[in-house]
């Protein structure tokens, strides 16, 4: 009986330096959607001069793809992205612009390859890596910095923070220069703006005009560091421990910075109720898009948080699982 040969195959062919050797691959493909040549390993073969001795089925065939598309991609990294690098390099100084190697493109088609188009295990990593490398209880991905600032600022009028959940009228001390997407969030939840002026030296907030600017109605601060820069935040956290306010910090030029701590230098983003991150391409790292809210540690602004996130959702979903996707809709 003849066994047909297919994708997942495993088959011999004679050796091309003599009669007695052979080589075992696995069928992969054809070129050109014909039968009469197959792809096997890197090569193309004729059916012909083929024998079936086994066959690859189910994860053990998509590992064996997956492998080969992986070294594919790299090839194609080498071949393409390498030679306009190298010409990019020579032609002018640029501020900013993407570094990545083989390992980020490869990855790229390897989330493809899963094609799961909401949060899955590429995101879970993210979210314990960048917890475990700020210091915090978690992070909370969304879909860019501007959301994470407003999910941060929503997550403070949740009635699970009782007496000291935002009300409409409540008021945020912050900047007067910096990015709308501090300030909007402060809108959309009908609270305050209170602008203090900025430090003309280091683009950070003035200090020294925190107290000026409280009043019985402030509840929270919410800062940014600017380009990088950590603002004070001994002075901001003093500020807000003394009048039990919430303290927000933009860390979205952040990633990496770092401020004295009893303990020695430790990343901005680990110092406030909350903190948030923006990966969009001008930023330290990229998801293409995305952005992130760091809980630092307290669990009731994890569920804050996670619940306004995921739709009014108790308590954080589980990852799903290929086998429950025919399930959701």
């Amino acid at each position: 009986m003849t066994v047909p040969i297919r994708p997942g195959s495993v088959v011999t062919w004679p050796a091309a330096d003599g009669p007695d050797g052979a080589r075992l691959g696995v069928v992969l493909g054809t070129p050109d959607g014909g039968t009469d040549r197959l792809i096997v390993a890197a090569a193309s073969l004729a059916a012909a001069v083929l024998a079936v001795v086994g066959e690859l089925t189910g994860d053990a065939l998509a590992r064996t793809l997956r492998a080969r598309i992986g070294a594919t991609t790299r090839w194609f990294h080498d071949a393409f992205h390498l030679p306009r690098r190298a010409q990019a390099n020579t032609a002018s100084v640029a501020y900013s612009g993407r570094v990545f190697d083989h390992r980020e493109v490869e990855l790229a088609v390897e989330a493809s390859l899963d094609f799961w188009l909401t949060l899955g295990r590429f995101g879970e990593r993210l979210q314990r890596s960048l917890a475990r490398y700020v210091g915090v209880r978690r992070t909370v991905l969304v879909n860019s910095g501007s959301s994470a600032n407003l999910l941060a600022v929503s997550a403070l009028t949740s009635p699970l923070l009782s007496d000291r959940a935002l009300r409409p009228g409540s008021e945020f001390v912050t900047t007067a220069c910096g990015c709308p997407t501090t300030v909007n969030p402060i809108l959309q939840n009908d609270c305050v703006a209170v602008l203090v002026d900025t430090d003309p030296g280091t683009g950070n907030v003035d200090v020294s005009q925190l107290e000026a600017a409280l009043t019985d109605r402030t509840r929270a601060v919410i800062l940014a560091h600017t380009l990088g820069n950590p603002f004070n935040l001994a002075a901001v956290r003093d500020f807000c421990d003394r009048h039990r306010l919430w303290l927000v910090e933009d860390t979205c030029d952040a990633l990496g910075s770092t401020y004295p701590s009893p303990s020695g230098p430790a990343p901005v983003g680990s110092f406030g109720d909350l903190s948030t991150l923006s990966f969009y391409p001008a930023h330290h790292i990229t998801t293409g898009e995305g952005g992130a809210v760091k809980v630092v540690s307290d669990p009731t602004l994890l569920r804050a948080v996670e619940s306004m996130r995921d739709w009014g959702r108790p308590s954080p979903s589980p990852v799903p699982t290929r086998a429950d996707s025919a399930s959701r809709c």
